[in-house]
């Protein structure tokens, strides 16, 4: 899975404007994965048919998201952040899984080497991405 790269603020519309995407997008996803958790919980109503498992309710999911570009985008990104990143750039730290980054020339360079920098956040200067992340987190 490897070390991965997000931002500190978890504040929708913020992420809407790091990524590119309309404005409703993060609140769309997060109903469509309220809506998957709900029908594939075990303690909610199932239907009748049983040809309807888990499975194909996540997979139908799955196409929802993957059939609009933008939702596929913030999915993927609430998931992966803007992936994996160059270590070096950080100073060493023992053990720890998850780490945190002001939004000065490092973090901004860590930015940079994450393996989708460019494509969620490549309309915004390197800074201004720092700034309106106030700041990254690894885990």
């Amino acid at each position: 899975m490897g070390t991965r790269l997000y931002p500190h603020c978890k504040d929708g519309s913020v992420l809407e404007q790091l990524i590119n995407v309309p404005k409703g997008t993060y609140e769309r996803v997060q109903k469509l994965q309220a809506a998957e958790r709900a029908v594939t919980d075990p303690n909610c109503f199932k239907p009748a048919d049983d040809n309807c498992d888990d499975d194909s309710v996540g997979y139908l999911f799955h196409q929802i998201k993957e059939s609009d570009l933008n939702l596929r985008k913030m999915a993927d990104f609430l998931l992966s952040g803007w992936g994996k990143f160059n270590l070096s750039l950080i100073e060493p730290v023992e053990d720890e899984v998850m780490d945190s980054i002001d939004t000065g020339i490092r973090a901004q360079h860590m930015l940079i080497s994450s393996t989708n920098g460019q494509y969620f956040s490549g309309h915004l200067e390197p800074k201004q991405v720092a700034e309106l992340s106030g700041g990254f987190y690894w885990s």
